[in-house]
């Protein structure tokens, strides 16, 4: 310090510049305050004549010499230097002249308190020199206006300030807002806690609701937003590119519950926040949660061993903010970034260099972008045609412990299209993209899993099981199923057609270099229709993971354009991303049919069906969902006829449109079978003539359809005899001594139900969507072709899909279950006949020979159930894949053996190897 009291290291003249050094002033003299103040017998300047002459000095020369703020930014002059000046001011006023003291109020403070101009953060960081000011001054009347303005800012939820999902937004250009939380939110924060601890116990308090709503900003959101040293990125707009940024804004989140413990209120979680961040996280102090925010188009989630979050990108808000040449290469950072927290370090610690500048931002952590090295920028403080999404299909729901985010991926100025989905649970979170289009791409097209500072070696297993450990320098392929373990994170490819890239290398930005590990997947240039399927494991070795890969505790449902969905057996959830009206199988009993575009999240325990859902499209019509099982409770029809329950299920009204609701219901008991099949037949189907025919000698019963929607039921009584009834026809029957049935669909969507009887079946579905049910013996079932549902019951059942997206349920006993049809026996061999032909087998030898080997396979699978039988293939390449199509492969209870098409992403629902359950691809057709 001169003697005059300036500083020989600041320029207080001009613009911007000379703002910031007197905002720098104030600081350093508010340090030699509190050094000459604080009475600790350590403490050497403590009543510090000297020191405390010099205060003075710079006080004096503050008031009477130093410069008028005179920066081109309105910040500096209204927020910045009086922020500076407030609270040092206020700690020397009983050192300093009243003229001097008033002189500097006079000077700087002038404009500080406008908050009729001012909202959000920015109003906010007005109140608290304002406030000093008022107390400075003596005026009561200005303390309660600063207080009643900062309450009603609170409350609006409108415009800049706290969302009702308690986002903070700001920053916006018509409706559009920025999310803010990070930045902006913090300073929200920490000047509202510094202003309720400064009126705490006095006849200023801040009312009860106002101080639940500061409390609910700091545990129920921005703690989701940190962990150690870092917050969330996305959430920091611009200022990310300004050093040590993201690792800066968690002090002050720490400062904020701090200054929270004034109030009282919800003490055991502050204490537990402030554990977490001095102490680190543990089993005593975690936060565990899931948040959906609705408004700032996001969703937060956190366990004792993972702080994940993802930004998704809609038309309501604007992507992360980018203008006065900050964050300038932040065009895609609002596009799906995923990020991943454990140690809270993983993007830079504080005090050191973060990643930022050195990122390749086109290989943000979760998006889907083109790697053409072009990366637009748009000042946004001067408007942009490319600052927001162009689709309104973007949102979220969470119970507030797991959630499902959900976006579907369009922008102006983007040529490549997607729908992406996340599902968050306990121990994992799970990633699909499918539909992923740009067929203007000439450069390839990258799905990112992530990219942070590489700390420690990176260990990898490709599909056939290889592994290999390696470090900086290094780049690798992988194909197929496999997994990347890095830093006690681990990466699950769960998509077999995947090219997945994992490289640790050393990445530069000018004079910063820094080692960097990044990983993900390569769909190639002039992509159409792609997908992507992959999950996140926190806490895991390299061994964990080998053996959570091949155990995996979910199943994914669907990954198409419609919808993508992930069941958790462990946790009897089921999480489902609807893009458009459409079914999902949640078990081998129970389909879930919405009429629109949702996001639910499904609980099945015992006879309690518990659904969370949302719009994300923010409307405010009831979703109407159809369950084909008895349901009852709150918006229930069930509807006897058709045996489906009718959910009505209404969403939250303006201004909560968006957010999530949850409803619990009771289930009954399966309906099998349908009483219809998916294509409604006649009423009363004409009746079949003679389509019946029972061979005393063979003691074979054989049945056939018709060209149409036939209903074909079989029953066996007591004494063993079996009836059958087709259509409206007379009911054939009984016959005694039957030892085999035998049915034949043909066209048609057909229902075929056999569930009662207790002798070999074999049946073929033909043509058409058909239903078919097995009985309690080993039965054979071939679909055909038509996207069939096929159920064996008991036994040890062998069931053919056929052709088109068949869902195959095995139930009891140890199944074979072939997704796609076999090329020596395709779904054509059986002629078109007409039922009363049946008795004549009016097809020649060689079908009658397929037939016969077909049958004998089911012996062969019910004597050997460890081997293929022969008759269906003596090598695997006579297994083929079945056109385009996708099926569902469910086992049930035993050992069970699948077989799926890896090019059609055929799902296996239940592969538990612990109750012996194998699987086997079928390659592609040749």
């Amino acid at each position: 310090m001169r003697t005059n009291g300036t500083f020989t290291d600041l320029n207080y003249n001009g613009g911007d510049a000379g703002a910031a050094a007197i905002q720098e002033h104030g600081r350093r003299l508010e340090v030699l305050t509190v050094a000459n103040k604080w009475p600790d017998p350590s403490n050497g300047y403590y009543n510090d004549a000297s020191l405390r002459n010099q205060i003075i000095t710079s006080w004096t020369y503050t008031a009477n010499s130093m410069p008028r703020v005179s920066a081109p930014n309105w910040w500096w002059g209204q927020i910045g230097v009086p922020t500076g000046l407030a609270e040092p001011l206020l700690l020397a006023d009983d050192m300093i002249p009243l003229a001097t003291r008033n002189s500097v109020l006079t000077k700087y403070f002038g404009s500080a308190w406008n908050p009729g101009k001012n909202q959000g953060a920015n109003m906010l960081s007005q109140a608290g020199p304002a406030l000093i000011q008022a107390v400075l001054q003596n005026n009561p009347s200005r303390i309660n206006t600063v207080v009643t303005s900062v309450t009603n800012e609170m409350f609006s939820y409108s415009g800049e300030g706290i969302a009702r999902d308690l986002s903070v937004m700001h920053h916006g250009s018509g409706c559009k807002l920025n999310f803010y939380s990070g930045s902006y939110g913090v300073n929200y924060l920490n000047d509202t806690a510094k202003l309720m601890r400064w009126t705490s116990n006095s006849m200023y308090n801040f009312s009860p609701a106002a101080v639940d709503l500061e409390l609910r900003l700091l545990l129920d959101h921005m703690e989701f937003l940190t962990r150690g040293d870092t917050m969330d990125i996305a959430s920091g707009g611009r200022s990310i590119t300004r050093p040590g940024s993201i690792t800066y804004w968690p002090i002050e989140i720490h400062e904020a519950a701090v200054d929270m413990q004034s109030q009282g209120r919800r003490l055991p979680e502050l204490e537990d926040a402030i554990d977490r961040y001095l102490n680190g996280i543990d089993e005593t102090n975690y936060l565990s949660g899931n948040r959906s925010l609705y408004r700032g188009d996001a969703m937060l989630h956190s366990r004792q061993d993972i702080t994940a979050t993802v930004k998704l990108l809609s038309n309501r808000t604007l992507r992360p903010e980018t203008a006065n040449n900050e964050n300038t290469k932040g065009f895609f950072l609002g596009d799906g970034f995923t990020m991943f927290l454990q140690d809270g370090d993983e993007f830079g610690a504080r005090g050191e260099q973060e990643i930022i500048p050195t990122w390749n931002w086109q290989r943000i952590p979760g998006t889907t972008i083109q790697q053409n090295g072009v990366i637009p920028y748009e000042n946004m403080f001067s408007g942009g045609s490319r600052t927001a999404g162009s689709s309104s299909l973007v949102g979220s729901t969470s119970d507030e412990k797991y959630g499902v985010a959900m976006m579907d991926y369009k922008r102006a100025g983007v040529t490549l299209t997607a729908r992406k989905s996340w599902f968050f649970f306990d121990d994992e979170i799970v990633a699909l993209g499918a539909d992923i289009d740009d067929a203007a791409a000439n450069s390839s097209v990258f799905t990112t899993l992530n990219q942070v500072l590489l700390d420690g070696d990176v260990t990898v297993s490709d599909a056939a099981g290889g592994r290999r450990t390696w470090g900086l320098g290094t780049t690798d392929t992988l194909t197929g199923k496999s997994w990347i373990e890095h830093d006690g994170l681990g990466y699950v490819s769960l998509d077999a057609t995947s090219k997945l890239t994992v490289q640790a290398q050393t990445q530069t930005s000018g004079s910063i270099s820094l080692p960097v590990f990044s990983a993900w997947v390569d769909h190639g240039k002039k992509v159409q229709n792609s997908t992507y399927a992959y999950a996140v494991v926190p806490d895991v070795s390299a061994d964990q993971l080998d053996t959570y890969a091949n155990n995996l505790p979910f199943d994914i449902l669907a990954n198409t354009a419609t919808v993508q969905a992930v069941r958790h057996r462990g946790l009897g959830q089921t999480q489902v991303a609807f893009f458009a009206a459409g079914s999902i199988w949640l078990d081998a009993d129970t389909k879930l049919t919405v009429t629109q575009p949702c996001a639910l999240i499904i609980k099945q325990d015992g006879d309690q069906f518990t659904i969370t859902g949302a719009d994300p499209r923010q409307g405010t019509a009831a979703i109407v969902i159809n369950v084909n099982r008895q349901l009852t409770g709150t918006g229930v029809t069930w509807n006897a006829a058709t045996q489906t329950s009718r959910i009505s299920f209404a969403l939250p009204a303006s201004p909560y449109q968006g957010s999530s609701i949850t409803r619990s219901y009771t289930l009954g008991a399966p309906v099998t079978p349908p009483t219809t099949p998916p294509t409604t037949p006649p009423t009363t189907p004409p009746a079949a003539a003679t389509p019946v025919v029972y061979d005393a000698e063979t003691r074979i019963l054989t049945v056939a359809g018709g060209s149409g929607a036939d209903r074909i039921m079989f029953s066996q009584d007591s004494t063993g005899r079996i009836s059958v009834q087709i259509n409206s026809g007379t009911k054939a029957g009984p016959f005694s001594n039957v030892e085999r049935v035998i049915v034949f669909g043909q066209a048609g969507n057909d229902t075929i139900s056999a569930n009662t009887l207790k002798v070999p079946l074999e049946m073929y579905g033909g043509d058409g969507n058909d239903y078919l049910y097995g009985g309690s013996a080993s039965d054979l079932i071939v679909g055909g072709n038509g996207a069939d549902q096929i159920r064996g019951n008991g036994g040890h059942d062998v069931i053919l899909g056929g052709n088109g997206a068949d869902y195959l349920y095995g139930d009891a006993g140890n199944d074979l279950l072939i997704g796609g049809l076999l090329s020596l026996y395709p779904d054509s061999l059986i002629p078109a006949f007409t039922p009363t032909a049946v008795a004549s087998q009016p097809w020649g030898t060689d079908v009658q020979a397929t037939l016969t080997s077909l049958s004998a396979a089911l012996t062969s699978w019910v004597a050997n159930m460890t081997t293929l039988p022969s008759q269906l293939a003596t090598e695997r390449s006579e297994i083929t894949k079945d056109g385009t199509s996708r099926d569902l492969l469910f086992g049930g209870s035993g050992a069970d053996w699948f077989y799926a098409a890896v090019a059609q992403q055929d799902m296996l629902l239940d592969l538990r190897k612990n109750e012996g359950d194998r699987s086997d691809e079928l390659p592609a057709a040749t």
